[in-house]
């Protein structure tokens, strides 16, 4: 198959594990980072992964019309966010 314009772009998009922002982390990884701590991160991951499931809630019509063209399995929630993580990583 031949080539997309966009593999460069995307052969530089990393994977969830070599992302890195928290709100990837798993529960066990979050608590232990949060416990015992007056701390900032927390409150903001709870906050974004609001965010996100608002925004992946909003995006439901346009995901069903999506769905036929891809793996099922290819749309949910944990892929959204880190799409999301993603892009936002190389947008600054």
């Amino acid at each position: 198959q031949p080539s997309s314009r966009w593999d460069f772009y995307l052969c530089g998009v990393p994977r969830p594990a070599d992302l890195g922002p928290p709100v990837l982390w798993e529960e066990e990884r979050l608590a232990a980072a949060c416990s015992g701590r007056e701390h900032a991160l927390c409150p903001w991951v709870d906050i974004r992964k609001a965010f996100y499931a608002d925004w992946w809630v909003r995006r439901q019509r346009l995901r069903a019309r999506l769905s036929p063209l891809f793996p099922p399995g290819t749309f949910t929630l944990q892929h959204f966010v880190w799409a999301a993580a993603a892009v936002n990583s190389r947008m600054w």
